[in-house]
Parts: structure tokens; sequence; C-alpha cells
């Protein structure tokens, strides 16, 4: 699921699957966003759910990848 930080300390979430970047994010007030496909390194926190399933930006993601794989490249056209 994906939420909003509500309250909480010390959270600091990899968000290495979703985006790529190395490098650890603290979550707080002024960056309230906590993705699904993501995983919390330390602290803890509440969150308030803001989109679920296939609406969550994991879900958006894995949609774009799965557009098009019916296409038939050149070699099975010709096979």
């Amino acid at each position: 699921a994906d939420g909003l930080f509500l309250s909480g300390f010390s959270v600091v979430i990899d968000e290495s699957s979703l985006t790529g970047e190395s490098e650890p994010v603290m979550v707080t007030a002024q960056n309230p966003f906590l993705l699904s496909g993501t995983k919390v390194q330390d602290g803890s926190c509440k969150m308030m759910v803001t989109t679920v399933g296939m609406r969550t930006q994991w879900g958006k993601l894995m949609a774009t990848l799965s557009e098009g794989g019916d296409d038939e490249t050149p070699l099975q056209v010709k096979l």
C-alpha cells in the first residue's frame, strides 16, 4: 500500500527496489510519502493508506512493464 506518514520516529526507507536509489530515504513530515515495494530499514511509524493494489506506484510500474509483451519480434514473425 502507498500512504502518508502520520507519526513516528527515525523512519528510514530503502526505496532501491522502486527507484533504483541506493541511499536510504528519511521519512518526515516534510517528506511524508511511503510507497509499496519499499522496505523500512529503521524506526517505526503510523501511516494513512492512500492507495492499494494496481493503483500504487509499484502497481503502475508493474503494469507499464507488462504492456506490449504480446508483440512478436521479427524473428518470431518469420518462424
